[in-house]
């Protein structure tokens, strides 16, 4: 629960579908693991999505801080947490257990490099 009163599902929903819009128009070919309000876990989307065999298998998400990053707070009567100060970035991660770890993490940092030419920074609060 994000501390506006909305589910991280939600926020990943959105950018989920934009991007997978925006690779469609560039003529890249996107299966997305999960509709909207589908509840399936993240080791069975990868399952989903390792059954097709992917070039490339991406997950979405808008994380936490960590613990010392956050207050405590309530949200439409349910507990938050919000960030002690205002927080902004993106986060990536390759998995050493990836069989393909070296192009996963050379997609990583080409992705990044793209990003940053966009102006957007990463956040270095999980580091």
């Amino acid at each position: 629960m994000g501390v506006c009163g909305v589910r991280e599902v939600t926020y990943n929903d959105v950018i989920s579908a934009k991007l997978a819009k925006a690779l469609d128009v560039a003529g890249i070919q996107v299966v997305l693991t999960r509709s909207p309000g589908e509840d399936i876990s993240l080791a069975g989307r990868a399952a989903l999505a390792n059954k097709r065999l992917p070039d490339l298998f991406s997950s979405v998400h808008h994380d936490s801080a960590q613990l010392k990053y956050l207050v405590k707070t309530e949200v439409n009567g349910s507990a938050a947490y919000q960030t002690i100060e205002p927080m902004a970035g993106y986060s990536m991660f390759a998995s050493r257990l990836n069989p393909e770890f070296e192009q996963s993490y050379q997609f990583a940092r080409l992705l990044g490099q793209a990003l940053g030419k966009l102006g957007r920074p990463p956040t270095l609060h999980h580091a």
